[in-house]
């Protein structure tokens, strides 16, 4: 099974208050991400990762973007629920639409392994515009030494495994999806961890 097939199970059982915690804690709460990179924002958008819809919601208030988002646990129906007009979809494969904006935030790639890192940017890439731009959040330094860069936690809710690509990793990939790094951002939160947003175009 994939690292990312395993990681939905986790977040079935994970209960959306327990979800908001990690955020919090995170220091993300405020949209600290979102507003580092505001004005790199247009066109249609599509958010990898939907979560309880701190992104969406942020979106709907500070933007007139047409949105659309992935997520594909079960948080996906609580999604719909929530935002019945925006386009949710639970595979990302069956998109067919083009994105200016694409976003991955809160270190949603470490969601995956690195095969599958590779596999998501090239499938980034074929839904990206021309002139677009793939925002992807990830924190400055892991928190998880002791596992290096690939780390299994366990909890109540079961095993979460992922993966923290290095900058070179990520250049590799973007590579191969002929993509490249337009602007490195740095940005605090508001618990003042450092944190960087690679935005990535098209070569």
């Amino acid at each position: 099974m994939k690292i990312n097939d395993t990681n939905k199970l986790f977040y079935n059982k994970m209960p959306v208050t327990e979800f908001k915690e990690h955020v919090k804690h995170a220091g993300l709460s405020n949209c600290n991400d979102l507003l580092a990179i505001k004005s790199y924002i247009s066109g249609d958008v599509l958010e990898i990762g939907g979560g309880y819809g701190r992104v969406i919601s942020w979106l709907l208030k500070n933007t007139k973007n047409k949105i659309t988002t992935v997520e594909k646990s079960k948080k996906c129906l609580l999604l719909k629920r929530k935002f019945p007009n925006i386009n949710i979809y639970s595979d990302i494969t069956k998109l067919k639409h083009k994105y200016k904006t694409i976003l991955w935030m809160m270190s949603g790639i470490m969601d995956f392994s690195k095969t599958e890192q590779q596999e998501m940017i090239l499938i980034l890439s074929s839904i990206l515009t021309k002139n677009g731009i793939i925002a992807i959040d990830l924190p400055k330094a892991i928190r998880f030494k002791k596992y290096k860069q690939f780390y299994t936690l366990e909890s109540e809710y079961g095993t979460l495994k992922g993966y923290y690509p290095s900058k070179s990793e990520l250049i590799k990939y973007l590579t191969k999806s002929k993509l490249k790094i337009n602007k490195t951002i740095k940005y605090k939160t508001a618990t003042t961890k450092t944190r960087i947003i690679y935005l990535i175009c098209k070569k």
